[in-house]
C-alpha cells in the first residue's frame, strides 16, 4: 500500500529558510596521500545529486516506516508527529533517531513534535 504523506502538509516558508540555515552537507574527505614516486594517472569523478529533503506527516506506525526507510536511503526527512497519538509519539521519535544512530546520523528539533533527521553523510549545523 502506497502513501504519499507530504501531500496537503507543506511546511511553512520560515521552517525551510531555518533548514537552509542550518543544513550543510558535509564536506568530501581530503583526497588519499600518493604514494612516492607514483603520478596520479585517475582522477575518480563522483556524481553529486541535487540535495532534497523530504517531509512526512507521521500518523501511524506505517508513517513511521515510511520515514525510516527515506532515511535508510540516505536522504534527510522532516518528520511531523503532531497528528500521531500523543501516546505514541515517544517511541516514534525513539525509532527514527535509533535509524538515523545507525547511519551515523542525527536529528534536531524545528518545532514542536517536528524534527529533522539525517543520515551520515549530512550535517546539522546550527550558526547562532
Amino acid at each position: 500500500m502506497s502513501h504519499d504523506f507530504t501531500q496537503g502538509h507543506p511546511l511553512p516558508s520560515a521552517w525551510w529558510g531555518e533548514l537552509k540555515r542550518i543544513l550543510r552537507l558535509r564536506p568530501e574527505p581530503p583526497p588519499e596521500e600518493s604514494h612516492e614516486g607514483l603520478s596520479a594517472l585517475f582522477v575518480r569523478k563522483r556524481e553529486v545529486r541535487p540535495a532534497e529533503i523530504r517531509t512526512c506527516t507521521v500518523r501511524s506506525a506505517d508513517h513511521v516506516t515510511h520515514a525510516a526507510n527515506r532515511l535508510r536511503s540516505r536522504q534527510p526527512v522532516i518528520i511531523n508527529l503532531e497528528e500521531m497519538p500523543a501516546e505514541d509519539r515517544g517511541r516514534a521519535l525513539d525509532f527514527l533517531s535509533g535509524v538515523a544512530y545507525g547511519l551515523d546520523g542525527s536529528y534536531e528539533s524545528v518545532a514542536a513534535w517536528v524534527f529533522l533527521l539525517v543520515p551520515g553523510s549530512v550535517e546539522i549545523v546550527d550558526e547562532e
